[in-house]
């Protein structure tokens, strides 16, 4: 639903992060996975005066399409030369096979990974999905007609928590760092912890 904001407090997550980064004398590097608008240029940034010129340009990002992680995730590591912090801030609601696969191969380059999953309070309660809706197949990408009542939906829910423990569990048996923010949440709160509980902070 458009009222949870998703993409924006993506954003916001993403730019924090950012932040704290340049605040603290660190290079920062984003790369933008899909979606519509002007490519960012993949160069390290220094200083946090250059938050202002990094939010400008991912305020520009329109999401969008379906996308296929794990060998996006590939290009990336190849033209990332240096081990290092990474974040990737995505909702992840894609083949979890593929999230599994691209979040590994980070892990496997001795990358400091983090997973940060942002998923709307409202998305997860399943809100606008009544009576016969159009629902796409994540896998195959076939567009079903299906008849959406209160059992349907208790059932859309519990998957959808599922596939956050799911993406936790494999994250911690990985040994990788995982944060959901849910947008029906403080943001101010979460990214406190978050950044606490990822070191980034103290």
């Amino acid at each position: 639903p458009p009222s949870d904001r998703k993409f924006d407090l993506a954003v916001a997550i993403a730019l924090g992060l950012a932040y704290v980064a340049l605040s603290s004398g660190e290079r920062v590097m984003v790369r933008v996975l899909g979606g519509t608008g002007n490519a960012i240029e993949p160069v390290f940034l220094h200083g946090r005066h250059r938050i202002v010129e990094l939010a400008r340009k991912l305020r520009a990002i329109k999401p969008g399409g379906q996308y296929d992680l794990a060998p996006a995730l590939a290009r990336e590591l190849q033209s990332t030369r240096h081990a290092g912090k990474v974040f990737i801030v995505s909702d992840f609601l894609m083949m979890l096979n593929s999230v599994t696969r691209g979040l590994g191969l980070f892990g496997a380059a001795a990358m400091d990974v983090t997973a940060v999953q942002v998923l709307g309070g409202l998305e997860i309660k399943g809100q606008g999905l009544d009576g016969d809706v159009e629902v796409v197949d994540s896998e195959s990408g076939e567009r079903l007609r299906v008849a959406i009542g209160p059992r349907e939906r208790e059932q859309y829910r519990q998957t959808m928590l599922r596939l956050t423990h799911e993406l936790k569990a494999f994250c911690l048996k990985r040994g990788l760092h995982y944060a959901l923010y849910t947008t029906d949440q403080s943001f101010q709160d979460f990214f406190l912890r978050a950044v606490t509980d990822l070191g980034l902070a103290h």
